[in-house]
């Protein structure tokens, strides 16, 4: 169904994304290979805040196993309150970077006012 509002959130998480992944690739092509992490996370927290995208870095979020906190963890940057972004630098990919992360749990807030909880 055209205009349908799942469609619409579809195309809006496919334009940050997309906003996203041209400012790593800048990031990238700007200062190639060979620097430790964070620089590169620096470098790509000045990129998207140039593309007028709102960031969350370094978040602390608590880790649940069914109802049991088992730890915490801090995410590298959270992008819109929606993408989350976790930095690696590598010499070369292999099949484990290619499987997807975890998700933004409900009720998350880069303000830090709100619970920042994964649920497993």
């Amino acid at each position: 169904m055209s205009g349908d509002k799942g469609d619409e959130l579809s195309s809006i998480a496919d334009d940050l994304t997309r906003r996203i992944i041209e400012a790593i690739i800048k990031v990238h092509q700007t200062l190639g290979p060979g620097f430790v992490e964070g620089i590169y996370h620096r470098a790509l927290i000045v990129e998207l805040k140039r593309r007028a995208l709102r960031i969350d870095s370094e978040a602390d979020v608590q880790i649940y196993y069914e109802d049991e906190l088992v730890g915490r963890h801090r995410l590298d940057l959270v992008v819109e309150g929606r993408v989350i972004v976790e930095l690696k630098v590598v010499e070369g990919l292999s099949r484990a970077h290619l499987r997807p992360g975890p998700f933004l749990p409900e009720g998350y807030a880069p303000s830090g006012r709100a619970s920042r909880e994964f649920l497993r």
